[in-house]
């Protein structure tokens, strides 16, 4: 009798479906209702942690995705920093050509 009282007891307490045909079995079906309890509980187990890592991976995802836009919002400005030192020294060249001054020469003067 407390062989059939454990059994539902398992069973309930895990969700289990119905284990009553194992109990007619004895220990063999104590032993394999135990056994199917327990691996009920390490399938959930191993569900949770893969929905677990799933999330942590989705928040990685979302971090780099965020890290990426800062670049290229930072690169994009240094570029534009980049093209206007640029046009800057071009002008500079220009009227350094201009007037004759050190800009001009080639270095072919030897």
């Amino acid at each position: 009798m407390w062989l059939a009282d454990t059994g539902r007891w398992l069973a309930d307490a895990g969700s289990a479906p119905s284990l009553d045909p194992l109990w007619q079995y004895g220990a063999i079906g104590l032993m394999l209702g135990c056994a199917i309890v327990g691996i009920r509980i390490l399938y959930r187990r191993e569900t949770d942690a893969h929905d677990a890592d799933r999330a942590r991976a989705e928040k990685a995802e979302a971090e780099v995705t965020r890290l990426n836009e800062l670049i290229r919002v930072q690169y994009v400005e240094r570029l534009d920093e980049a093209q206007k030192a640029l046009q800057e020294a071009v002008t500079a060249l220009n009227r350094a050509r201009r007037r004759g001054g050190p800009a001009h020469r080639t270095g072919d003067d030897d």
